[in-house]
């Protein structure tokens, strides 16, 4: 065999890392007839707020953002909720790292470096 693969639990002394992907953030603008039904009252920020409330609740050593943290239409409010939150998870002591995805914008990629 080349490779072992071992489960990691609690109780391992091993790196805990929170990893999440796809928030999406700034989903509520797209037009509600491009939405499934069961994504139409779907709050992507809150989806953000709770995930890295989750890293720091857990005491993560860090966060690792697969890709897609905004969606392709996002405000001025999207980018400051995205960079607060990032910024408390990071004085927080929990370090967020950002994979930009396919819906990241330019926008959303200029906020995160700055944090």
């Amino acid at each position: 065999m080349d490779f072992a693969v071992e489960r990691v639990t609690a109780a391992s002394d091993r790196l805990r890392l929170l990893v999440v992907g796809d928030t999406h953030v700034g989903y509520r603008h797209r037009a509600s007839n491009m939405k499934p039904l069961w994504a139409q009252e779907v709050d992507n920020r809150q989806t953000f707020t709770r995930s890295l409330a989750r890293a720091r609740d857990l005491d993560a050593d860090a966060v690792v953002h697969a890709g897609d943290v905004f969606d392709h239409e996002i405000t001025r409010e999207d980018r400051d909720h995205v960079r607060e939150e990032t910024r408390r998870t990071h004085d927080a002591g929990v370090p967020v790292y950002y994979i930009p995805g396919n819906h990241d914008n330019e926008a959303g990629n200029r906020t995160l470096p700055l944090v």
